[in-house]
């Protein structure tokens, strides 16, 4: 899978999915949850790849 390299910053928006987005630990939606950020939050984008983002939130990064 291609990743490009970011640094920008996002607002999390989980679109109707619930108030909350999961940092995961791996690209796998069955992969553990190191966090969740509540939806309206900002992010810092490390990666990103068609299906996968890599964010960093209050100095934790994982996967979402």
């Amino acid at each position: 899978e291609d990743y490009d390299l970011e640094d920008d910053m996002a607002t999390v928006d989980t679109d109707g999915a619930g108030d909350m987005l999961n940092l995961r630990q791996a690209p796998n939606p069955d992969s553990a949850v190191l966090d969740t950020v509540p939806n309206g939050t900002e992010v810092k984008v490390l990666l990103r790849s068609a299906e996968w983002t890599l964010a960093e939130w209050e100095g934790k990064s994982g996967i979402c």
